[in-house]
């Protein structure tokens, strides 16, 4: 290149630089893109980001914000393609924290909550936030631990995040539902309070605190049903619809703080002339709640202790130079707990197989209905695989130690590979089966991981963890009626298995429409362990049934 096209090239970059001149195409595109996701057009945005990767294939700038754009439109899988691309395209260097791209990190646990890849999302979360201590790296931690069930790491982390921005009232919502489920509804009452402090009308978090008062606080606490009336009221205030279930609770406390005077004789003709309202009514089970922001239980409902997440604070993540990229906002909704049932924790061994096959004690088991419209699972009924003579056992012994070392710490990829490795020695090796099929689910590939199951039910069908998993992933690929037989297979064997027991009476109430089968397992809870989590929430669900 000669010294005048040097000096053009420098020229055209400085002018670029400078904001003046004519931008080349990739980067117009780039901009025109964070203009059009700044101004909440994310659909727009997509297209001038493609055309950006178009031109600037190797910058991962471009390919983040293409992420961005993608997951505020609502294609989640488009956008995990793009952030991949510009992690390969950043390389080593986005691992280290002074480099712009560490922010993938970010990115992509972010989109890991909306995906449902929950400890993957974590992890990537707390890489980030371990080194970019701001409000919403912290904020976003919380609500990874949150969502995984870990609620003492939660508070602590949103902690730290209000200490860095006290005025945010999503953060002391947030606060006051990890307090409840903590066990603390004097600290929860607290939080709920201190963000309604910060934004008067925020409705979400003044019904949480009338929730608090009405289902949370002991007897013993002054006056607690005189202040869920009040903040019942000024929910009620807040909202032109409340929702149903908040004022018929509200009807009901009315009636027994305020009770109306019994009428005249004189007034008796009148008042039977006007239609009665039963203040004592409790709506269906089965009616939904729809999507809320983040409320804590809304009794009596079918699921009284549903979580609906708020709007949370707009984070900011930097993707370019001294710019601000524009926030991805969740959008989360009502969950019946516990819609899912939750996989077994990773098996480290597998020797959990019962003193004896069958128990003469054990309930018999209801015939599952065929109902019309609901998949079934074709099962593919693999032989159990012939053990082989193993040449080096502790050498064996090593690869799966090592493999389960990594799946704990999350890295599955490196961990199913290892598992295969083990497999490939000794195919009858059960416990290699059982974490590829667990890894695989946390992956968000559950479908895939069901004929792994069946390999390794093949070798040890009496495992607990191992049929557990199965009628998990059936019943997350929505094949109600085999996870249901899978949990009563499950429960042949150990009679007093509480997973299984509340397995089947989700899929019973929630999928299959069988009432009276699930009243049968939800008490059976209640009777094995009266302290269950979910203790509260069944109390309520029998309730409303008996209501019908």
């Amino acid at each position: 290149m000669g010294t005048r096209q040097k000096f053009n090239l420098f020229i055209t970059i400085f002018l670029v630089v400078a904001g003046i001149g004519c931008k080349p195409p990739g980067v117009q595109a780039l901009y025109k893109g964070e203009e059009l996701l700044e101004r909440g057009e994310p659909k727009d945005a997509v297209v001038h980001f493609k055309e950006a990767v178009k031109q600037l294939p190797k910058e991962w700038r471009a390919w983040n914000y293409l992420g961005m754009a993608l997951h505020r439109a609502g294609d989640l899988a488009g956008a995990d393609q793009a952030y991949r691309q510009a992690v390969e395209v950043a390389g080593e260097r986005r691992r280290s924290p002074n480099d712009p791209s560490f922010v993938l990190y970010f990115n992509m646990g972010r989109l890991g909550l909306d995906r449902g890849q929950l400890v993957d999302s974590e992890k990537k979360l707390h890489t980030y936030a371990s080194e970019k201590q701001s409000f919403y790296s912290l904020f976003w931690l919380a609500e990874a631990f949150r969502r995984n069930g870990h609620w003492s790491e939660a508070q602590v982390t949103l902690e730290r995040a209000i200490k860095l921005k006290s005025n945010s009232p999503e953060a002391w919502n947030r606060m006051g539902i990890i307090q409840l489920k903590l066990n603390k509804p004097v600290e929860a009452i607290a939080s709920f309070k201190n963000a309604l402090e910060h934004k008067k009308d925020f409705s979400e978090a003044q019904l949480n605190l009338a929730i608090a008062y009405y289902r949370y606080t002991p007897e013993s606490f002054p006056d607690r049903e005189a202040l869920a009336l009040e903040s019942f009221k000024a929910y009620i205030d807040l909202n032109s619809k409340p929702h149903p279930h908040v004022q018929i609770m509200t009807d009901q406390l009315q009636s027994r703080l305020n009770p109306e005077p019994e009428p005249l004789a004189s007034e008796t003709n009148l008042t039977a002339s006007l239609p009665l309202r039963n203040t004592n009514t409790v709506p269906s089970s089965t009616t939904a709640l729809g999507k809320t922001n983040l409320v804590v239980e809304i009794p009596p409902v079918s699921n009284p202790n549903a979580i609906a997440q708020t709007k949370a604070p707009k984070e900011t993540a930097q993707v370019l130079p001294e710019r601000t990229a524009p926030p991805i906002n969740p959008n989360p909704s009502v969950e019946p707990p516990p819609k899912e049932v939750t996989p077994p924790h990773l098996a480290s061994k597998v020797d959990d197989t019962p003193s004896i096959a069958h128990r003469p004690d054990a309930p018999k088991s209801f015939k599952v209905p065929e109902l019309p419209g609901v998949a079934r699972y074709r099962y593919l009924k693999p032989e159990r695989p012939l053990p082989e003579s193993v040449q080096d056992p502790k050498r064996l012994k090593a690869i799966f130690d090592q493999a389960f070392h990594q799946h704990r710490l999350q890295e599955l990829d490196e961990a199913i590979a290892g598992y295969r490795k083990v497999l490939k020695e000794n195919p009858a090796h059960q416990q290699a089966y059982v974490n590829i099929a667990l890894a695989m689910q946390v992956q968000g590939e559950v479908k895939e991981s069901l004929p792994v199951y069946e390999k390794a039910l093949a070798i040890n069908p009496l495992s607990k963890v191992t049929r557990h998993g199965f009628a998990t992933a059936l019943n997350r690929s929505e094949y109600y009626i085999d996870a249901a037989r899978e949990f009563q297979k499950l429960l042949e064997v150990y009679r007093d298995y509480v997973p299984a027991h509340l397995g089947l009476a989700v899929i019973y109430s929630e999928h299959l429409k069988v009432p009276e089968q699930a009243e049968i397992h939800y008490r059976r809870i209640l009777k094995l362990n009266p302290q269950h989590p979910e203790a509260a929430n069944i109390r309520q669900w029998l309730f409303n049934n008996d209501q019908r």
